[in-house]
């Protein structure tokens, strides 16, 4: 097991700890709601540590250099049964050794391991499970099945939206007075900024080029391949435009080689992990979410907070957070003509641009910002070590 300590001693505190899991600390969706948590929960009276099942990755560093005690369960990237038991054996000696009080899990892998420690531990935690994704493992049956049973461990499971909320009622078997809905939020004033023209240079992008923006993981569910083909309907009427391609992923090569296959390689950059995202966001005309399954991307969240114009399937979680020709255009999903016609609507159309962008930037400020996430889970803490 590797220990990361940062300098804050939890050990003598008085405040009750509240320990996060994760089963990566590289940078994603529930890896950055995690980390604000980290930061931010102190303030409420709760002493955090944060454990990753796999080796600690840059998120978890991050939150060491702030003075969180983290710490790694050493497992293996693929889940093997020895594995996961050593996991769970290791995370419940240390539950029972911190006196931790209560137990924050994120993503399949860790809810399934932190139940059962946390029901192993003589120390027994309250227990918070949350669900980031309209299915487990995407549709393994089996991994849908072992979810289902540790997820009755839980004291409360959280859902980030309201289309994962209903997934858990009707398909999950979780009673609604189990369920607590906390919408995901990002730290909104670090994404309002102002655009950038030196990324333009930097890139080689002309002025009169529009810029395309995709930020994620590189994954068949994300639809970039939907999202390029797209793009080759614009090259073709000679429409303007640059697609960056921010992220890293297991679908690189094979998006790679589509860009070829569409010889669109001069309208395409693959820019791979970005830590300062911001900027790029601000010097972006055009935010686009071609995914065809989504509960509630944060990535849609920092183009909002960011005021760019936006174009998202209507998936999952994403009709909750963006009104369709209000804050955003919404289009359906795997659907590469829907997807063009909007993207040259606007193009074409600044005033409109600008007024979807200030929309969802005004959206952003009022309802998704991560004060708003933080209080709601500091109280859900309190109501639950209060029984």
């Amino acid at each position: 097991m590797t220990q990361i300590d940062g300098h804050r001693d939890v050990s003598r505190s008085s405040n009750p700890k509240v320990l996060y899991a994760l089963t990566s600390t590289d940078f994603g969706g529930a890896e950055n709601g995690v980390r604000e948590l980290c930061l931010r929960i102190g303030a409420y009276g709760f002493d955090p540590i944060l454990c990753s099942l796999l080796p600690p990755g840059r998120m978890a560093r991050e939150v060491a250099d702030a003075g969180i005690p983290v710490f790694s369960l050493d497992l293996a990237e693929q889940a093997r049964m020895w594995d996961s038991t050593r996991g769970v054996v290791r995370l419940a000696r240390h539950l029972q050794r911190h006196q931790v009080d209560l137990v924050h899990s994120c993503l399949y892998r860790s809810n399934v391991i932190s139940s059962l420690s946390s029901r192993l531990s003589r120390q027994r935690p309250k227990l918070v499970t949350s669900q980031h994704s309209l299915t487990p493992r995407g549709n393994d049956m089996k991994a849908g099945l072992l979810v289902k049973r540790t997820r009755r461990l839980s004291d409360r499971v959280v859902a980030v939206s309201r289309a994962v909320e209903e997934v858990l009622i009707r398909d999950g078997g979780v009673a609604p007075h189990r369920v607590e809905r906390i919408d995901n939020g990002i730290d909104t004033s670090e994404f309002r900024l102002d655009g950038d023209n030196r990324l333009r240079g930097d890139l080689g992008i002309d002025e009169q080029e529009s810029i395309l923006l995709v930020v994620g993981r590189l994954a068949f569910v994300k639809g970039y391949d939907v999202l390029l083909r797209s793009l080759a309907r614009l090259a073709r009427k000679d429409l303007q435009c640059r697609l960056l391609v921010v992220g890293e992923g297991p679908e690189l090569r094979a998006l790679e080689s589509l860009v070829e296959e569409l010889e669109i390689a001069d309208r395409v950059l693959f820019l791979g992990f970005r830590e300062n995202v911001a900027s790029i966001y601000g010097a972006s005309d055009i935010f686009v979410l071609p995914s065809r399954r989504e509960a509630s991307p944060n990535a849609l969240l920092e183009a909002m907070a960011s005021g760019c114009a936006i174009i998202a399937s209507a998936v999952g979680g994403v009709p909750e957070m963006v009104n369709d020709e209000d804050s955003a255009l919404l289009v359906p999903p795997s659907d590469e003509i829907a997807l063009a016609e909007s993207l040259e609507r606007l193009i074409l159309d600044r005033g409109l641009r600008e007024r979807l962008g200030t929309k969802a930037q005004e959206e952003a400020s009022a309802r998704w910002d991560v004060s708003v996430m933080v209080e709601k889970y500091a109280k859900l803490y309190r109501q639950l070590l209060e029984t």
